[in-house]
């Protein structure tokens, strides 16, 4: 069944979360509860994969293997803060509508 899920982020260079294969990405943002996250459209039939997560601050240094294979997902604010959000295609995740 098709469903939209919030995974809350940790405010951290490098996470990995587990999604739903073939989930399509929606949006980065803050949570009502002010947490940062993110939101897919997922088949909650689908099985658990596991997807990397990179968050850069502004003025922060990015690393190499973040730079050359990271996909863009959006900027959030958070009080003063600007956090980046990127993950890695792994063919696992969309980030564009079927």
């Amino acid at each position: 069944m098709k469903t939209i899920y919030k995974y809350c982020l940790e405010v951290t260079d490098k996470q990995i979360i587990n999604v739903k294969k073939n989930s399509q990405f929606l949006t980065v943002g803050m949570s009502p509860e002010k947490e940062l996250a993110i939101w897919f459209l997922v088949d909650s039939d689908e099985i658990d994969v596991e997807i990397t997560i990179y968050i850069v601050g502004d003025g922060n240094p990015m690393f190499p293997s973040t730079l050359a294979e990271a996909y863009y997902l959006g900027t959030v604010k958070q009080d003063c803060f600007m956090w980046h959000i990127f993950t890695q295609l792994s063919g696992l995740i969309s980030t564009k509508p079927r």
